[in-house]
């Protein structure tokens, strides 16, 4: 194994929970897909039946077909990179595999993720399975294959090698608002066949169900057949039997008839892929809920395996690609790819999903979410380099807490120092020396300590970063003085905190993480894994060889529902010395509105959907009053650019002065329409209002005094004066003029 791997390898099964892949009998689902296909041939997998055993159209692999050295034994180079890829086997596949080839072609090549994603293209099961049979293809990563796919290699006098590579789960999905989350396998082949019609009949609304099924090609098809056995599958519908699994995804997730919606999908699909993972949710079949753990231990009762499958007329490096695939490198590539192995090694804990309860104080009797945090905002203040290179905090009253929190930065610090590599320092503009940042995350009364080496190749919007070489984090309660040890401590005993976080990480992961940094996702976020290590306040931050990204990001997150300490409000003025208490103050959180986004006539519309802090009167008047200012804002913003409403990214509605902003986000570089509006009267604020009728006196040269001009922004300038934007009230361009402070009419400035 390559020098790079081994250490990452070692890095990765260190420290472990024991969890051994032991498959509880098969259950009922697993002997009907024996029917189908002969099923693995490693530990904890049972035989075919006898009718099977005497077929040897399709063979288990289990000894090697090769003895010379190949491109997988050479010796590492970057001039050998070519070569490797020139001996590999052809590869295809079911697109659910994607991932799963990036990483075991990363890992054998010991290339990045971006690279090895560049030599992945996969068809369709159906279709890759056609081009093993024709020869065109030398290996695929398959779903089991059906009686029809078996007799067309019989057809073709093509014997089959088939070995099981990755643990997977034959899953139900629904969309996340379905009410339902439970269904027996009984229940699921009544809905299938037609029996039950209506959600009412298991416990859900009074709709009609509408069951989706895949083509009769694909490979998730043929799972759904063994699974309903002798029991009569409806003839699909062509409106419900969506071409490819995320049509059929998008049709359970966002489509009008969604929330009536049924369908299946394989889990490393619909947990890794799917882009709207988070709108959909699994339903849990006979009382089990597909997820890592239940795969792992064999609870969840519809499991099966991804398959790497290759014939007789492939090449010995197909065979040879499948015996590394079984190795326990290969094995730990499928779990650095966010899959499940198959030969019963352990799962390293940070693999696991993240299952846990608040741990911290209980939860007074009378709680309910503050609308305001007490935060203090430290700008490159509050902390200082010692003469040894250690940063050190100097803003709270308390001196021995602030010695003792001191004393565990210099702790973190020095362990931080360990992992320096020089090739950090080509990104560095300090002379060469790579420098630890210090981030500050004061919020009622609870302190946050972020170090690291920043990862400056996914700087993102105007400089800013997200991502660490290598970090750590420490935390306090400053009113007690003590050290925050478990993300869980942060929570109020007994919380089920973990689902509404993963939900605000994945919203936030999908609204700013990907579109601000040029970040290469590998999977969609599925949730937490692992016992979290390094966290904040507002934020987990990845390791290294995480299975989401390809960088160690920080994953934001908020509390909007209460679960955490630190959602109580606690005024910090007493903790923090006299020097910084103008660094104080109280914030609103984001998040107070839920809001969602609506196309209308083709101009985008942001609507107030609920509120955890307020009541349903005052969601219908909020959302009333912000629809009606975007009305408005709408017919001036076309007036200039017609073409706006197929730029936008966001919508902002705030106050200021005496008037509401209604403000398009990121349409432009440097393009920002504003409208603004009385709030009294809700009159759209003309230059006449804000500067009086002789206003074009102030115009400059660079303006058409002839355009009647609507004002967007306007603030005080350092250099003196009022700096005006505004928009003609036709198609044009912003202009800006200075205009003085005493001709700003007071009412709005």
């Amino acid at each position: 194994m390559l020098p790079q791997r081994k250490k990452q390898l070692k890095c990765l099964y260190g420290k472990t929970i024991m969890m051994v892949l032991k498959t509880k009998g098969y259950l009922k689902f697993i002997a009907l897909l024996c029917a189908a296909v002969v099923l693995c041939s490693c530990e904890n997998t049972v035989s075919p039946d006898d009718n099977q055993a005497s077929d040897t159209s399709t063979t288990t692999q289990t000894e090697s077909t090769a003895t010379e050295t190949t491109a997988y034994e050479a010796n590492s180079s970057a001039d050998d990179i070519n070569t490797w890829i020139k001996d590999l086997p052809r590869m295809d596949g079911s697109t659910s595999a994607i991932p799963l080839e990036i990483g075991l072609k990363s890992g054998f090549l010991d290339i990045s993720y971006e690279q090895a994603k560049e030599l992945v293209s996969h068809t369709t099961t159906h279709d890759s399975f056609k081009r093993l049979i024709n020869g065109e293809t030398d290996l695929i990563f398959s779903v089991p294959i059906s009686e029809e796919q078996r007799k067309m290699a019989d057809d073709a006098g093509v014997k089959l090698f088939m070995d099981p590579v990755a643990k997977e789960g034959f899953v139900f999905v629904v969309n996340a608002e379905n009410p339902v989350d439970s269904l027996t396998s009984e229940q699921i082949r009544k809905i299938y066949s037609g029996e039950i019609t209506n959600w009412s009949e298991v416990g859900g609304n009074d709709e009609p169900i509408i069951p989706y099924q895949r083509n009769k090609d694909s490979g998730s098809q043929n799972y759904m057949t063994v699974f309903m056995g002798d029991t009569p599958l409806l003839p699909p519908k062509v409106d419900y039997t969506p071409g490819s699994m995320q049509s059929l995804m998008e049709s359970i997730a966002v489509y009008d008839n969604s929330s009536s919606a049924i369908g299946y999908s394989v889990y490393s699909y619909a947990a890794q892929m799917y882009e709207s993972a988070n709108r959909v949710k699994y339903i849990a079949v006979d009382g089990v809920i597909p997820s890592k753990t239940t795969m792992a231990d064999g609870s969840y009762p519809l499991l099966s395996c991804t398959y790497i499958i290759y014939t007789d007329k492939s090449p010995k490096s197909a065979a040879k690609f499948a015996e590394k695939a079984l190795s326990d490198e290969g094995q730990g590539y499928v779990l650095e790819s966010g899959y499940l192995p198959i030969n019963g090694m352990e799962v390293s804990e940070k693999y696991i999903p993240y299952d846990s309860i608040g741990t911290g104080e209980p939860k007074p009797d009378d709680f309910t979410p503050d609308l305001k945090f007490s935060e203090l905002s430290l700008w490159n203040e509050g902390f200082h380099n010692t003469q040894d290179k250690y940063y050190e905090i100097n803003f709270l009253k308390d001196r021995e807490l602030q010695s003792r929190i001191n004393a565990d930065i210099r702790t973190a610090m020095d362990k931080i120092r360990k992992y320096y590599d020089t090739a950090y320092e080509e990104e560095n503009e300090d002379g060469g020396r790579y420098i630890i940042t210090f981030n500050i995350y004061c919020r009622n009364g609870y302190l946050s300590l972020l170090l690291g080496y920043l990862d400056h190749r996914y700087e993102g919007y105007e400089g800013q970063n997200e991502t660490y070489h290598y970090a750590e984090t420490l935390n306090y309660d400053l009113f007690s003085g003590k050290q925050i040890e478990h993300f869980s401590d942060l929570f109020y005993e007994g919380e089920e905190f973990v689902p509404d976080i993963n939900k605000s990480i994945a919203d936030w992961i999908n609204q700013y993480l990907l579109n601000y940094y040029d970040i290469v996702q590998k999977q969609d976020f599925s949730g937490l894994i692992g016992d979290p290590r390094l966290f904040t306040i507002n934020g987990i931050i990845l390791e290294a060889n995480n299975p989401y990204f390809t960088c160690a990001p920080i994953l934001h997150y908020s509390d909007k529902n209460g679960h955490s300490l630190v959602s109580r409000y606690r005024d910090i003025k007493e903790l923090i010395i006299e020097r910084y208490q103008d660094c104080i103050y109280d914030y609103y959180p984001y998040g107070e509105w839920e809001t969602a986004y609506i196309s209308e006539n083709g101009d985008i519309y942001r609507r107030i959907t609920g509120s955890p802090f307020h009541s349903e009167e005052e969601v219908k008047e909020k959302d009333e009053l912000e629809y009606a200012l975007q009305k408005r804002a709408w017919d001036i913003f076309r007036k200039f650019d017609p073409d706006w409403h197929s730029r936008y990214r966001t919508i902002d509605i705030y106050e200021r002065n005496n008037c509401y902003a209604v403000r398009l986000g990121t349409v432009g570089a440097g393009e920002e329409p504003c409208a603004n509006f009385d709030k009294e009267t809700l009159e759209s604020i003309t230059m006449d209002m804000l500067l009086g009728e002789n206003w074009r006196e102030y115009l400059d040269g660079g303006c058409d005094s002839g355009l009647n001009y609507i004002p967007s922004e306007w603030y005080e300038s350092s250099m003196g004066g009022v700096v005006v934007f505004a928009y003609p009230d036709t198609v044009g361009e912003r202009i800006s003029f200075t205009v003085p402070v005493e001709k700003i009419n007071k009412h709005y400035f």
